[in-house]
């Protein structure tokens, strides 16, 4: 997997243990339109984040340790990724990263584009020019990237200049604690993600090809360990309470379909059976609590 370091850390742009400076949501910006946070640390650390985390190293780090000798067991603590309203992407990698693993990224990042050294506002930073960045799904389209090692223990990419300083400053533009985009709490938050539907224009709902998308105004999702077991919680807003029935409606509807086919799978049947589906004024809630071992199983 060639340049298998670099490749990583646009997949994170176009998508504890830490120290106290570590990213959080709670540093998205104001105008934030998508958002995905990983916390591998407290993964390693939650008996069923170590399921999640066991899937993970056998199907992602592994590549990365043969290919780029890079081992996120060691090196990385959390990824946060978000884009802004005009589509520019930025990812923040936190861990106790080697000066080899930097020195690997400098070498990648030179072989795919232009790199140069530049500063500004007190932060040293690399440019590269000439990349193709484009991720039609998520509305980014562009050829060039900034990233810096000025933050403690992190690594800070971006598509814009000021973004990225603003990033590795840790004081993201924000309207108070929480910005605009949904976030669901947890107990212990192992992975969250978050997106503003309206916020990916016009052409959203083909591009995402979901009927049930195209009636949503805001997704949050967050999977994360309670009472023992593996959390996951989905949470879609809508803009009044007939489409969040409606929504209600579909999801209920699916289930009924799939409980009357003749076809069901024992690995399936069980995590539909323990869904919760409800309802309130401003949008539609799924949960599902169960055993780590089942839903890893799942996806297996």
């Amino acid at each position: 997997m060639k340049h298998t370091l670099f490749a990583c850390a646009l997949l994170m742009i176009g998508a504890a243990g830490q120290s106290a400076d570590a990213a959080s949501t709670d540093q998205l910006p104001d105008d934030a339109q998508w958002y995905l946070h990983v916390d591998l640390d407290a993964m390693r650390k939650s008996p069923v984040g170590r399921e999640l985390y066991s899937w993970l190293d056998q199907e992602v780090f592994e590549d990365l340790r043969d290919d780029a000798d890079f081992d996120p067991n060691k090196e990385l603590d959390s990824v946060v990724a978000y884009s802004n309203s005009q589509g520019h992407a930025t990812a923040l990698l936190t861990g106790k990263l080697r000066q080899a693993s930097k020195d690997k990224l400098l070498a990648a990042m030179t072989a795919s584009g232009s790199l140069q050294i530049e500063k500004q506002g007190g932060i040293d930073y690399y440019r590269v020019d000439d990349l193709n960045l484009e991720n039609t799904e998520l509305d980014i389209d562009q050829e060039t990237l900034y990233f810096s090692f000025d933050r403690d223990n992190t690594i800070v990419f971006s598509t814009r200049l000021d973004d990225m300083i603003d990033a590795t400053r840790g004081n993201a533009k924000r309207r108070g604690e929480k910005g605009t985009l949904l976030r669901l709490s947890a107990e212990r938050s192992l992975l969250q993600a978050g997106l503003d539907a309206a916020a990916l224009g016009e052409n959203a709902s083909e591009r995402w090809n979901s009927g049930m998308f195209r009636q949503a105004r805001q997704l949050a999702f967050v999977f994360s360990e309670r009472k023992g077991n593996a959390d996951l919680r989905l949470r879609v807003t809508a803009d009044d309470q007939q489409t969040t029935d409606s929504l209600a409606a579909v999801v209920r509807g699916l289930i009924g379909l799939y409980a009357l086919s003749g076809e069901q799978d024992p690995q399936v049947t069980p995590l539909l059976n323990s869904l919760d589906v409800s309802t309130d004024d401003e949008g539609l809630s799924l949960q599902l609590n169960v055993p780590a071992d089942t839903l890893i199983g799942l996806i297996n």
